[in-house]
């Protein structure tokens, strides 16, 4: 978590636009580095079958989505944090980037298994970003970032707050039957 405190950091002080994606069925785009037997369920006919992806429930299948990733955004030319693996970053030469910024480009990236909120000056760079993860995932969804590991994000004129109201309010209604008085 202390990274994300960074990143939101990093928005609040150099007031960066920011998104959420998502990517749906992550493990299922990973290669398995290894061979992997498992038996299907007899409804499926219960025979021993190879797997070649990684499935959900596989204890290296969330380390190998965000190895995957990783080789993904650093092709993409993202620098990877030396102190923080999960945080990538990219400063490049655009057209759109705001005056104090002298035409280049930034753009900060985190993984975070298959939530990968981003931040940056330029729009035109989270957009490129958006379109080069759906072309490289099959299933990548898009939104304001709001909402990260259970923490609310509000993001106003360079001020960022995080808190974790709602997800408290859950659990109490969720357990509200066994607190004791």
């Amino acid at each position: 978590m202390p990274v994300f405190r960074l990143f939101c950091g990093l928005v609040a002080a150099l007031n960066l636009k920011t998104r959420l994606y998502d990517v749906g069925n992550a493990f299922l785009e990973c290669d398995l580095e290894e061979e992997l037997y498992m038996q299907l369920p007899t409804y499926l006919g219960g025979e021993v079958v190879r797997l070649r992806k990684a499935i959900y429930g596989l204890k290296q299948s969330g380390m190998l989505f965000v190895k995957t990733m990783a080789t993904y955004l650093k092709s993409l030319g993202c620098q990877q944090s030396k102190t923080e693996p999960c945080m990538f970053t990219l400063i490049t030469k655009i057209d759109d980037a705001p005056p104090e910024w002298k035409g280049w480009g930034y753009i900060t990236v985190l993984t975070y298994i298959d939530d990968v909120p981003v931040a940056s000056n330029s729009d035109s760079l989270i957009n490129w970003l958006g379109g080069a993860l759906k072309s490289r995932f099959r299933k990548v969804t898009d939104e304001p970032l709001r909402w990260f590991l259970a923490n609310r994000v509000k993001i106003s004129r360079g001020i960022v707050s995080i808190d974790q109201e709602q997800y408290c309010l859950y659990i109490i209604d969720k357990f509200h039957t066994h607190l004791v008085v």
